[in-house]
């Protein structure tokens, strides 16, 4: 089984507003959605998995834009787990059911998915005090006990894969030069990610959010974050699992796309060196 990994797109969204690590590109959304099947035809990939941020505020249109690209211009089917962007929408929920049930196969905007003989669950988080996330709320991220009783059903001894928006680590000094942390998950999400490896044994836990690739090894599991797929340079992941064994490859997708994007030098830490873009188990 073998899938594409992207992240952090925000279409709908403007180029030089909000957080970003790299220039942003989100009105070739269309090239970006292309880029991305022709590498999934390149890898023969099953699925196309996003880690949430799809959308730059959630709303209808922006969720009927990237329906759109994704019918128009995917040949395999898109899976999403909600960001804290994607959740800005009162009805957020009720938003994206509605409007993009293909991206939630469950009928539920926690999803598992079943596919040769490897389980895949794809959680959308709680960013605020309720489902829709407020900029005023900060981000209270965590999961609910329904989340954690739809982990605990169904089948529990398959080779296992969490997707999720947030990352489980901050970009460490040894990565960015920096002097401290990038970025800590907040809420003492870190905590969070650490029990449910603990609980559920994955062999590899997926996320977004930080704009910023990471590996690091968590009691045997692999936790990794991508970087954001529109931004340069444009970079997603493709991740295999056969049997025992789990192999994830980081490309940048910049040469497909047709056009010369701006790259910040003094942020190149943002890929990340060979051992944290790539591993094989």
């Amino acid at each position: 089984m073998k899938f594409i990994f992207i992240s952090d797109t925000h279409f709908g969204g403007k180029n030089l507003c909000g957080f970003q690590m790299q220039p942003r590109y989100v009105e070739h959304a269309k090239e970006i959605f292309c880029a991305v099947d022709r590498l999934v035809r390149q890898e023969n990939a099953d699925m196309v998995i996003s880690g949430g941020d799809l959308t730059d505020n959630g709303s209808a249109e922006e969720i009927s834009m990237v329906v759109k690209l994704a019918k128009e211009y995917l040949s395999v089917p898109l899976y999403l787990a909600l960001g804290n962007h994607d959740c800005m929408q009162d009805n957020c929920t009720g938003l994206w059911l509605n409007n993009a049930p293909e991206f939630f196969p469950d009928g539920n905007v926690d999803t598992t998915i079943i596919r040769d003989g490897v389980r895949i669950d794809i959680l959308s988080l709680l960013w605020g005090r309720e489902r829709t996330w407020r900029h005023d709320d900060g981000q209270l991220i965590r999961l609910s006990e329904e989340q954690y009783e739809f982990l605990r059903s169904g089948e529990q001894k398959l080779p296992r894969v969490l997707v999720m928006h947030c990352q489980l680590a901050p970009a460490r000094p040894e990565q960015t030069g920096l002097e401290e942390d990038l970025m800590e998950p907040e809420n003492n999400f870190a905590a969070t990610g650490r029990a449910l490896i603990e609980e559920f044994h994955p062999a590899l836990v997926l996320s977004g959010h930080i704009h910023i690739n990471l590996l690091d090894k968590i009691n045997g599991t692999y936790a990794a974050a991508v970087s954001s797929t529109a931004e340069t340079p444009f970079e997603c992941k493709v991740v295999e699992i056969s049997g025992n064994k789990v192999s994830m490859r980081t490309l940048p997708l910049a040469p497909e796309l047709g056009f010369e994007p701006e790259y910040w030098e003094y942020r190149k830490f943002v890929q990340g060196n060979k051992s944290i873009r790539e591993f094989e188990a």
